[in-house]
């Protein structure tokens, strides 16, 4: 039986400072790597996941496919992933009982608040994680359109064609985390450490449930070694992944230098852990390690000795099989996320059976995929010409046939021909009605209104805004924090002098006690005027043993110039309010939504039961650039039996097609104590006379 050939789609990685592609083929058990190539590109050409010179970038492709090995590659279709800072994420737990539609629905009314840009400007995707009692959780993914839309130009100058776009941590789970690892109560954490960022993510049960991202990684280190040892890029690139972060290597001043980029690292993921305990009830048991990073000797070994748990370097290579074809030794880490991409091209939906960023933008490649799709390889060009020639045959002889019989019947006009045309001059403009609803238990209904009943909720909503308004506030001190990586308490006394990299200096006013492996903020009163560089402070008389552990840092530099400082006024609170507002009116929709039975209608207004609740910190005058507000209030959702409703709706409207869409609710008034609430209805199009 002749079977339509499949495609081999690849996977191609696309970092800041690197291009990987692999190309796998369907064989029995695991999939054959076929080729695969790595190319190191230049610095500018790719910045946190935005290409910054497309040509470049087009070229770099190019060749990375003509050198891949063991031979080119000439496939066309690719899978592709955006880094975790190019994605917007979310988790929902929203009621279990919603349809497909109830929950798409439901995702579009509260995505905005979790995104900073409109929906209209991204692509964005989302899949159910689960249901788990009452709830479901649902992941939900954005990223910007114009991302998308420069990736898709890019890889068509070279020829490509992206069939996919999916966030990173979903390959590179793919790759390293066996489906269904644990129960319900496990989970892992896999820590993916770059060059700019350190991406953490938590994972139950082979799926993405949350995601963290550090802007501390692989550079940063190397900046550090630079500075601590004096040493240009390369240098200390050299010599950081010759020493990595075992202290019995070379001086140990390597890991001195290292340690205190790498602790803040280790602190936001003990946090990570401990929300993951706390407020998900998992037990994380195992962290995967992945990313050029892990590479460094001693990496793992430190990373499981300060977050308590087993850590250990992730092997794609697991889920495939090689015939002569070899990846390089001790690089497989460099491989994980391009092994996950072409996996993805290997299973029997690679479009549509996972998250797809593309999903949004099929349209504009519809046509060009189907030619690509259907384009057979030359070794079957002669059963495609073959094929082609007897469905003509039957074309023709069915042709044929239906001439002889339509010959010897007589043709009827269809009786749609014959309905009178639509009456344009006797529709009318739009109009409004007046219901009343009662939602009280007695049993007769008082005169003129609808049974209803009252769904009562008390929402609190919590937001942070920028703040608009600002003002120019003069420079009178400067804010640095000082660091101590002794297992002791250390003391520095008033006057204590602290000196930059550029021989500039500050001192002290008052006596500081810096924690055991802590840290503390001081400000110092500075002489107008100065200036000062961002970085490292030595601290003048201190012995040498202590000068790699105990010192200052300063982020940003200091310019001693006025600086213009955010200041919250009424019209920030005032615009905070409204939009508050507007959030828990679509927050109330989705919690009563899943309230519903069979044959109800919620009305789309929510209905206030009560004085709301509106705080904002810091006050009105306080120079921040953000502020934290919270609206807290008790509404209520009117439900009505939808045939009632729109009996109604029909005999002030006659005519009107699909009722409940054809009219938007508007509340009047309501009285409390009577149980009843009035609301408007008006028609968004003509009706009948």
């Amino acid at each position: 039986m002749f079977r339509w050939p499949k495609r081999n789609i690849l996977g191609i990685d696309v970092s800041d400072r690197s291009l990987e592609v692999i190309q796998l083929k369907r064989s029995f058990g695991k999939p054959l790597v076929m080729s695969y190539g790595r190319q190191k590109i230049g610095g500018g050409i790719v910045e946190d996941g935005r290409i910054l010179k497309p040509a470049a970038l087009t070229e770099a492709l190019q060749r990375l496919l003509r050198q891949s090995r063991p031979e080119p590659i000439k496939e066309r279709l690719c899978v592709l992933s955006l880094p975790e800072s190019q994605v917007f994420s979310h988790v929902f737990s929203l009621p279990s009982v919603l349809s497909d539609e109830q929950v798409r629905r439901a995702i579009l009314l509260e995505a905005e608040q979790f995104i900073p840009i409109p929906l209209r400007e991204c692509y964005y995707d989302f899949y159910t994680l689960g249901k788990f009692g009452d709830l479901q959780e649902v992941c939900f993914v954005a990223t910007r359109r114009g991302v998308v839309h420069q990736y898709l130009e890019t890889f068509r100058s070279a020829g490509l064609l992206p069939v996919v776009f999916e966030p990173e941590s979903s390959s590179l789970v793919r790759a390293l985390v066996r489906r269904g690892f644990g129960d319900r109560g496990s989970a892992v954490v896999m820590l993916d450490i770059g060059a700019r960022t350190t991406n953490a993510h938590l994972i139950r049960q082979g799926q993405v449930i949350g995601s963290l991202t550090i802007p501390r990684a692989g550079s940063h280190f190397t900046a550090a070694v630079a500075a601590a040892l004096k040493l240009d890029s390369a240098a200390a690139e050299t010599k950081k992944c010759s020493d990595g972060v075992d202290e019995h290597r070379g001086s140990g001043e390597v890991f001195s230098a290292m340690v205190p980029v790498l602790e803040p690292i280790v602190n936001e993921i003990r946090r990570y852990i401990a929300y993951a305990g706390n407020h998900r009830k998992l037990t994380v048991r195992q962290i995967v390690l992945t990313g050029g990073s892990v590479l460094l000797p001693g990496m793992p070994e430190y990373l499981s000795l300060q977050l308590g748990c087993p850590a250990a370097v992730g092997n794609p290579l697991s889920r495939l099989r090689f015939g002569r074809v070899a990846l390089p030794a001790g690089q497989t880490a460099l491989y994980a996320n391009v092994i996950g991409l072409a996996l993805r091209g290997m299973s029997k939906d690679p479009v549509s059976g996972g998250l797809n960023l593309l999903s949004q933008a099929r349209d504009r490649l519809r046509s060009e995929q189907i030619q690509n799709f259907l384009k057979p390889p030359k070794m079957d060009r002669q059963m495609i010409a073959l094929l082609v020639a007897f469905g003509a045959v039957l074309v023709v002889l069915g042709g044929l046939v239906w001439y002889r019989f339509a010959a010897s019947h007589t043709t009827t006009r269809p009786a749609s021909l014959d309905q009178p045309p639509i009456d344009w001059e006797n529709l009318r403009a739009p109009k409004s009605l007046l219901l009343q609803f009662y939602y009280g238990n007695d049993r007769e209904l008082p005169t003129g209104t609808i049974r209803g009943r009252l769904l009562e909720q008390t929402l609190t909503v919590t937001r942070q805004f920028d703040v608009t308004e600002t003002m120019v506030a003069p420079a009178t001190d400067i804010t640095l924090r000082l660091y101590n990586r002794t297992g002791e308490a250390q003391t520095l006394a008033p006057q204590a002098v602290l000196r930059n990299v550029d021989g500039a200096s500050l001192a002290l006013l008052n006596q500081v006690v810096i924690p055991a492996r802590g840290s503390v903020e001081v400000k110092i009163p500075v002489t107008a005027g100065i200036s000062l560089s961002a970085g490292r402070l030595t601290i003048e008389g201190a012995p040498p043993s202590l000068q790699n552990n105990l010192y200052g840092e300063l982020t940003p530099p200091y310019t001693g110039k006025p600086t213009a400082v955010k200041v919250v006024k009424d019209s920030d609170i005032s615009a905070a309010q409204t939009a508050l507002s507007l959030e828990l009116d679509r927050r109330a929709q989705v919690r009563f939504v899943g309230r519903l039975d069979v044959g109800e209608f919620l009305l789309p207004i929510a209905i206030p039961l009560g004085a709301d609740n509106f705080f904002a910190t810091p006050k009105v005058g306080t120079a921040t650039a953000q502020m934290k507000t919270t609206l807290s209030q008790r509404v209520g959702g009117l439900v009505t039996p939808e045939k009632a409703l729109v009996e109604e709706i029909l005999k002030q409207f006659p005519g009107i097609q699909d009722p409940l869409k054809s009219v938007s609710f508007e509340l009047d008034s309501q009285d409390l104590e009577k149980q009843q609430i009035s609301v408007i209805l008006k028609s968004t199009g003509p009706v009948e006379k």
